[in-house]
């Protein structure tokens, strides 16, 4: 049986980006997303998803944008001097050269489980801002809060089928490595985690085509697909951002070509949420 989870990134990023994931849901092949809890967007989000219980919501546990919940005097090894978090580069970095506490990690981690808990109730599952989840020590801390859900599932973007040459190639050939390191320690750990991923590769143009080639390619078992949609004003309240609103645009309107949706009428491909799998 082939299953398909298909999830966007980043709700709770901006109210427009939110409109846009739930109309992908109700108007296309959307199933899934992940929540971020410190963006402008939260508590739109979580008042949309209330409203459409049939999307899957998960956590998108983030350290790396943004500010934290937690007071930085209290998370030194996440922030920077200005109090949010010290970004992507510095992250990694400080994890690579063991700087980074893990007293930190687990706080921070814990006070955005515990602010989708109490707003929305138990997410379907865990991923990360940007895939920092795939780097030790944050994969450990990752893990340990999985298995804190009632149903432990974690993504791992360890992705095999690959779609075409990414402009990223080397970055993409060290990322799965990592990626597949996750993996086998996220599996050995008891959590659930789909057969199959998608997306890293072809961040930002996950076009319909795209699609169609790999529900072509599909494997059984079950594969997640990731995306990023959202409309031309999608920072709407964000500064910094990492995404172009024209790559958000195309994937949002990639997810509402209706030759895709016909593509699960027939039932050879079963759409869920990562809340449906075991």
């Amino acid at each position: 049986m082939k299953r398909v989870i298909i999830n966007a990134d980043d709700f709770g990023w901006s109210a427009p980006l939110n409109r846009a994931i739930v109309e992908a849901h109700h108007c296309g092949i959307l199933s899934s997303a992940t929540l971020l809890t410190n963006f402008p967007g939260f508590d739109n989000a979580v008042e949309l998803a209330r409203q459409t219980p049939s999307l899957g919501v998960g956590l998108h546990l983030n350290i790396v944008h943004g500010a934290p919940l937690s007071p930085p005097e209290q998370i030194p090894s996440l922030v920077g001097n200005n109090g949010n978090f010290a970004g992507m580069s510095t992250i990694l970095r400080r994890a690579m050269m063991g700087r980074l506490q893990r007293s930190d990690l687990d706080r921070e981690l814990s006070a955005q489980l515990q602010r989708c808990r109490e707003q929305l109730g138990e997410p379907t599952h865990l991923d990360s801002h940007k895939h920092v989840h795939i780097f030790r020590p944050i994969r450990d801390a990752f893990i340990a809060l999985a298995r804190q859900l009632g149903s432990p599932r974690l993504r791992t973007p360890y992705e095999t089928l690959r779609l075409g040459m990414s402009v990223r190639d080397w970055q993409c050939r060290v990322f799965r490595i990592l990626a597949r390191r996750t993996k086998a320690d996220v599996q050995r750990a008891g959590c659930a985690t789909p057969d199959h991923f998608i997306g890293v590769a072809d961040t930002g143009r996950m076009t319909a085509a795209v699609y169609h080639r790999v529900f072509h390619m599909l494997d059984d078992g079950v594969t997640e697909i990731m995306c990023h949609p959202g409309p031309a004003n999608s920072n709407d309240g964000v500064t910094g951002s990492y995404f172009i609103t024209s790559s958000r645009e195309l994937e949002f309107n990639a997810l509402l070509d209706q030759a895709l949706v016909d593509r699960f009428s027939g039932g050879e491909i079963q759409k869920i949420h990562y809340g449906q799998i075991n």
